[in-house]
C-alpha cells in the first residue's frame, strides 16, 4: 500500500505487482482503515515521510 497515492498493489503468487497500471485506488474510509491497521499492528513505514 502506498499511503501517499492512496494505491493499493496487488500480490500474486507472494510477489507484489508495483506497476501503477495495475495498482488499485482506495477511497478515504479504506485509506484510514489501512493506516489505522498498520498502527496496530506496529508497521511502519521503510522509508523518510
Amino acid at each position: 500500500y502506498n499511503p501517499r497515492l492512496h494505491r493499493r498493489y496487488v500480490i500474486r503468487d507472494d510477489i507484489p505487482i508495483m506497476l501503477i497500471d495495475e495498482a488499485e485506488a482506495v477511497d478515504d474510509a479504506e485509506h484510514e482503515r489501512l493506516v489505522a491497521k498498520a498502527a496496530a499492528e506496529g508497521i511502519t513505514p521503510t522509508f523518510e515521510a
